[in-house]
């Protein structure tokens, strides 16, 4: 148990920075110690069983990830598109996940650094496809990864959960991260305020609200699928997450995406029938799509009225012309 703290502690110290390329591939024999810090640690624990899900974590990319085929000559390394990239990356990072939340510290950090070398690769091959999102990932991966490394050079029990002290000032520095951003939005400086969130989930990856506000961000900004790709992420983590599916609707109605927006509408009006936005966007989405069905647009147009919605000219005209 002493070797093994000392092996921690002298590895994890070599190891900080985040983006170090010490950490070798391993080897395909295991007669001598592999190069990786990581596989080092592993072995010198002397357990099967812990070392043996080291290598399913490893083998991810060739057999847990759907229709990505193998090369047929072994020399000749396949070439993987973008969205093969991101679903390899996005598979080591939830297994990082897993990992921390099963408190398995050195598993999770070598998952993390496998992942955030995945969305490295993403970034230096395919710069245009998808920045933000690939970079929400990231710096989830690095903020994880960093906390991790400094519980273990404590030599304290590893635990993600920083203590109740330290949260509070964490989550006041994020709120006036987030007021002054919603103040620049307001006065329409989008990309001044994207800085700022993008800063403020670095401090706080798994703030909701954060990544709300860049969704909409990204919207105002037209980057409809950076903003989709994000908050599609975000619901599948909170599926009742009304204000998630109604921005959601409004970055697939920019990619014309409609009957996908609708959906989404209908799922954030399931969660919440009192949604003024959702259903004041779903008049305005049935309008443009299907403006013949004006009892519908009327039904949802009204009820946003009603909830305080402004006005508006063209779905008066439609319901006043029902009544005629």
């Amino acid at each position: 148990m002493k070797t093994k703290v000392l092996f921690l502690t002298a590895l994890l110290t070599a190891t900080l920075p985040l983006t170090s390329h010490a950490w070798g591939k391993k080897k395909e024999t295991q007669k001598k110690l592999p190069e990786n810090a990581w596989s080092i640690l592993i072995e010198t624990n002397n357990s099967p069983k812990r070392f043996n899900k080291l290598e399913r974590t490893q083998d991810i990319d060739k057999s847990d990830v759907p229709q990505i085929e193998q090369p047929t000559n072994p020399t000749v390394k396949q070439h993987k598109t973008a969205p093969e990239q991101f679903a390899i990356a996005h598979t080591f990072l939830s297994d990082a996940d897993k990992a921390r939340a099963e408190k398995d510290p050195i598993i999770a950090m070598w998952i993390y650094d496998k992942a955030i070398k995945s969305y490295a690769n993403i970034q230096n091959e395919y710069p245009d496809w998808q920045p933000a999102v690939i970079k929400f990932h990231r710096n989830h991966c690095e903020y994880h990864l960093k906390e991790l490394l400094k519980e273990a050079n404590k030599g304290e029990t590893t635990d993600v959960e920083a203590p109740k002290k330290k949260i509070n000032l964490s989550k006041q520095k994020n709120n006036k991260a987030l007021t002054k951003a919603k103040i620049l939005m307001m006065e329409n400086k989008n990309k001044e305020a994207r800085d700022i969130l993008i800063k403020a989930l670095m401090d706080d990856p798994d703030s909701t609200r954060t990544r709300l506000m860049i969704g909409i961000v990204q919207c105002r900004l037209k980057q409809y699928n950076d903003a989709s790709y994000l908050l599609e992420t975000l619901i599948e983590e909170h599926p009742g997450n009304a204000n998630a599916h109604v921005i959601l609707a409004t970055a697939y109605c920019g990619i014309n995406r409609n009957k996908a927006a609708i959906t989404q509408l209908k799922q954030a009006l399931k969660t919440n029938s009192f949604h003024k936005e959702a259903n004041l966007n779903m008049a305005k989405l049935l309008f443009k799509t299907n403006p013949d069905d004006t009892e519908a647009i009327a039904k949802y147009y009204i009820k946003a009225v009603e909830l305080g919605s402004p006005r508006d000219k063209k779905l008066d005209a439609a319901i006043l012309k029902r009544q005629k």
